[in-house]
């Protein structure tokens, strides 16, 4: 997935307000319920478009620890004294650079105008970039990469309700992503009803039963000996000195299923003892390859797990009033669009509404065109305003 997370490059919106600088925080909040929190330092930063929120969160990767997101207000948002539904997009894996939020002043337009032509409600739009050292977080709670659940559901939404004048109910808020987003706006929009009426995943991470054994984790050559060489090395180190390589090591690691791996474990198999922080489904002994079989379940269940996720929030998927999926035909990762069809027939299979749609294209060339003319309408209309 590490070629296909690439595409919310391209879905940004817009900032059209320059906002004030202030900064907020919680001092009286302790170490220990910062972390079990997700506690965060709030401010506002002043001049740049597309950036807004930045917030702190309590990692063990020495990661940046204030984040920015973009805020998209509609136009007519400083001439009036209404109140807005939200919708919330979650950028896809390796969203960083110089400038993530980059194409928000490109698309501010065709927004604008769908508005104007009552194509879609006047909304806010708040774009939160997942990306980190190891260029994704996927929007899980990790004692590795930070409580991203925990960010999204409380501090985000909370600061924007308190910012900005917003219908701050569940039925005037929605979420959706692409790529690492999509996977995340389904499973917290399936794990939070009480926050969401509605969540959307463009080109989603999701497996089907068997969907790990076929990624790229996996089917990559080379890439499950780089793996355990690598934690091979590490653990060969005094735990001081291993950190210290770590870092050095993912400063000039140019391999991006490496990168993607290390990611996913460290959001889904975490273990904080010793780098890299993720405990891998293999290892070698004797010269033969063995399988942690429980660790293996782990590292399916991330994307996966979905007859068992199906059935712990039934109740909670039967209250959103949207839950959809999108996937392109050309998707070149034949385990994600097996997976958008093999969730798309379990939700069926328990009666759950959903949506799944189809285009022509690949991960990433329709997803602005889904966005804007498929999404975006289906959430205007279904969320409260």
């Amino acid at each position: 997935m590490n070629t296909l997370l690439l595409l919310s490059l391209v879905i940004l919106f817009s900032l059209n307000v320059k906002c004030q600088s202030s900064f907020e925080s919680n001092m009286d909040t302790t170490k220990s319920e910062r972390y079990q929190k997700g506690w965060v330092k709030l401010r506002e930063i002043d001049g740049a478009a597309g950036q807004n929120v930045i917030q702190s969160l309590e990692n063990i990767l020495n990661d940046e620890t204030q984040r920015e997101i973009g805020v998209y207000l509609p136009p007519d948002y400083n001439n009036s004294n209404k109140k807005y539904p939200v919708l919330y997009y979650l950028m896809g894996y390796n969203s960083s650079g110089k400038n993530p939020y980059r194409k928000i002043k490109e698309l501010k337009n065709q927004i604008d105008n769908m508005i104007y032509i009552n194509k879609l409600c006047e909304l806010i739009i708040v774009f939160i970039n997942g990306s980190n050292k190891f260029r994704g977080s996927f929007y899980v709670n990790s004692p590795v990469t930070g409580n991203w659940e925990d960010f999204i559901t409380h501090d985000v939404i909370t600061h924007i309700d308190n910012k900005y004048r917003t219908l701050a109910n569940k039925e005037s808020r929605s979420i959706a992503g692409s790529s690492m987003g999509g996977y995340g706006a389904l499973n917290l929009s399936m794990l939070h009803p009480e926050i969401y009426c509605a969540g959307f995943g463009i080109s989603p991470g999701l497996y089907t039963d068997m969907g790990f054994n076929n990624s790229q984790i996996i089917k990559r050559k080379g890439n499950i000996e780089n793996t355990i060489s690598l934690i091979e090395k590490l653990n060969s180190l005094p735990k001081d000195n291993a950190k210290k390589e770590f870092f050095n090591f993912l400063d000039t690691c140019t391999n991006k299923t490496l990168f993607f791996t290390m990611a996913y474990g460290a959001a889904h198999a975490p273990n904080i003892e010793q780098p890299p922080y993720f405990n891998f489904p293999f290892k070698v002994v004797d010269n033969d390859t063995i399988v942690d079989t429980d660790i293996w379940q782990l590292w399916q269940n991330g994307f996966g797990g979905i007859d068992k996720e199906i059935e712990l929030y039934k109740d909670n998927l039967e209250q959103l009033k949207v839950y959809g999926i999108a996937c392109g035909y050309k998707e070149g990762n034949k385990w994600l669009i097996d997976g958008c069809y093999y969730y798309a027939d379990k939700l069926a299979e328990n009666r759950i509404n959903h949506i799944l749609y189809l285009h022509q294209g690949t991960h990433t060339s329709h997803t602005i065109d889904v966005m804007i003319n498929n999404v975006l309408p289906l959430l205007s209309n279904v969320m409260e305003h």
